[in-house]
């Protein structure tokens, strides 16, 4: 039995990931190698999406290619519509995946994920957006790292927001903490839930 912050996790599911994942990670490998194309954090969860091909997935829906019954002209059906969501996770290495990547590299070396493509690709959704705004569960490296993205709207377009407290729209915070550390990416309006309150003791 092994154990994942507050849940317990019998060994074999970790073996079972390995069994799952290490084939995804060989086939990548191989794909950048013949297109020289390195993976980032968001295109390796992208292809998780895609092999997990689960719907309780969230990934699996970030991912998800739907058939599409929209007609052009009589007879032909319009390519299939791909949801195509982005996930960014600053961390992906934290916990088992992480692992594996290690193993991996072991006995299939050469599998390269840049994370400078992701925080390029992150900022400049902030930096190109409209309107923007986060939804925070919890804390730690990724409310960090959408928080400064942000901030980059701030740096680059000082003529459109003048204050570098708010650089988002709206924020809405949820935590288990009743605390939060002032950060010049303060939100305007903070809902703490007491999660911790029902949170399961084992």
């Amino acid at each position: 039995m092994n154990r994942i912050g507050n849940l317990l996790v019998p060994n074999d599911n970790y073996c079972k990931f390995e069994d799952w994942l290490l084939p995804i990670l060989d086939a990548m490998l191989a794909e950048q190698q013949a297109t020289g194309e390195v993976w980032s954090p968001s295109s390796f969860i992208r292809r998780l999406g895609k092999e997990i091909n689960h719907e309780e997935s969230v990934y699996y829906w970030a991912y998800k290619v739907n058939a599409c019954i929209i007609y052009f002209h009589p007879h032909q059906l319009s390519p299939p519509i791909q949801n195509d969501i982005p996930v960014f996770c600053p961390a992906l290495t934290d916990g088992s995946l992480g692992d594996m990547i290690y193993f991996h590299s072991f006995r299939n070396p050469g599998l390269i994920v840049d994370i400078v493509r992701d925080i390029r690709d992150l900022n400049e959704l902030s930096r190109k957006s409209k309107k923007a705004g986060m939804i925070i569960l919890g804390g730690g490296v990724c409310k960090h790292q959408i928080a400064n993205a942000m901030l980059i709207v701030c740096y680059l377009i000082k003529n459109i927001i003048k204050s570098l407290t708010r650089p988002a729209k709206w924020c809405r915070l949820l935590s288990i903490h009743r605390q939060y550390s002032n950060t010049s990416a303060e939100p305007q309006l903070i809902i703490f839930f007491p999660l911790a309150e029902h949170r399961s003791r084992i």
